[in-house]
């Protein structure tokens, strides 16, 4: 139930705000947080494209996890 109801507040943030940095952050550990990694790398993507910068992404503990993973790893160079 908790994630579903995650799920649909982010889908009404993303239609509000499709382009927000903040936003497509958020997404990555909504995504992140309910095991969906690929989605995570996919927001985490988009959210570096409209300017999430490499130092809020490492500073996000909810983030950690991804730091390792090999996608995260060509974003962050």
């Amino acid at each position: 139930h908790e994630r579903e109801k995650a799920l649909a507040n982010l889908r009404t943030a993303l239609a509000l705000a499709p382009d927000s940095a903040e936003i497509l952050q958020i997404a990555v550990d909504v995504c992140e947080n309910i095991g969906d990694r690929k989605q995570a790398i996919s927001y985490a993507t988009k959210a570096f494209q409209k300017g999430l910068t490499k130092e809020q992404f490492a500073d996000d503990p909810e983030l950690q996890g991804l730091l390792s993973d090999p996608a995260i790893k060509v974003l962050l160079k």
